[in-house]
């Protein structure tokens, strides 16, 4: 992920001089790449057909578990 970030923004800039919609547009195309190692889908694609699917079996839980090592 690290070198894809690096095609839109080189190394050592400051990103809190980063205009946001600058960085927004970055994460966006980011977001909308098809990927190798999603089947090439999107990442976008991908979280919606994970989502649909814990939607589906209800396997979503309203609350975190942390744990503790």
């Amino acid at each position: 992920m690290n070198g894809l970030i690096r095609q839109y923004l080189p190394k050592g800039i400051d990103l809190n001089q980063a205009d946001q919609h600058y960085l927004n547009q970055v994460a966006m195309s980011l977001n909308t790449r098809p990927r190798k190692a999603l089947d090439w889908l999107t990442s976008l694609e991908k979280f919606a057909q994970l989502v649909n699917y814990h939607k589906a079996f209800k396997t979503v839980s309203p609350y975190v578990r942390i744990r503790h090592l």
